[in-house]
């Protein structure tokens, strides 16, 4: 089974995804870090849109953007790892639910997409405060007492939760909120898709 988990970020697409590695006991691999195993073939264009977004020269919304110049890339990595015996979990923010859906049919049923979003600013500007290690969390880090900024970017991530919850329920895809009880939602999660992978290995044998 392929554990494809997209979403905004702060969302828990990361911790889920090891989280279900772990417990499935197999790979786990973020887009990002095909990013960097792609960038020194792609076009000079294309390297500087990267760069512009890695360092935040450009607006918030270029999610857009980076997933166009990496899906050849990830497409091909998501088919060949759906020729697999078995599992393999993938996350990442260029997940885009109409990419997707582009390929989803034909790897059927050896597909599975959860795309986890926040979509109240407000709750999510309160979870920055409840964060209790800061010194380990890049955005509280360095912006952890400037409340305009935190505020902007809880906005931001409602945005965007609430582009993605349309998009993936327009395809049909899973769509989580995890803004209220964050850890206890990600780890429900992860033990109802290991009691579905259990259910669905025993009809495979």
């Amino acid at each position: 089974m392929i554990y494809l988990i997209g979403g905004p970020s702060r969302c828990g697409k990361s911790t889920l995804a090891h989280k279900l590695a772990k417990k499935l006991r197999c790979p786990e691999i973020s887009v990002d870090w095909l990013r960097s195993v792609v960038a020194p073939y792609l076009n000079s264009t294309d390297k500087t849109v990267l760069e512009n977004i890695l360092f935040k020269r450009q607006g918030q919304d270029t999610a857009k953007d980076e997933t166009e110049i990496l899906w050849p890339a990830v497409k091909s990595f998501i088919e060949d790892k759906g020729r697999w015996p078995g599992d393999f979990v993938i996350d990442g923010i260029q997940l885009l639910p109409r990419y997707i859906n582009q390929i989803a049919m034909s790897i059927q049923p050896k597909i599975r997409v959860i795309y986890l979003v926040k979509t109240d600013a407000q709750k999510i500007l309160h979870g920055f405060e409840q964060v209790r290690s800061r010194k380990n969390d890049w955005l509280l880090k360095d912006h952890g007492h400037n409340q305009p900024y935190l505020a902007k970017v809880a906005q931001e991530i409602a945005q965007r939760g609430q582009y993605f919850a349309a998009e993936a329920k327009q395809y049909g895809f899973s769509v989580i909120n995890t803004e209220d009880n964050f850890a206890d939602s990600l780890n429900a999660l992860v033990e109802a898709l290991y009691a579905e992978r259990k259910r669905l290995k025993k009809t495979e044998r």
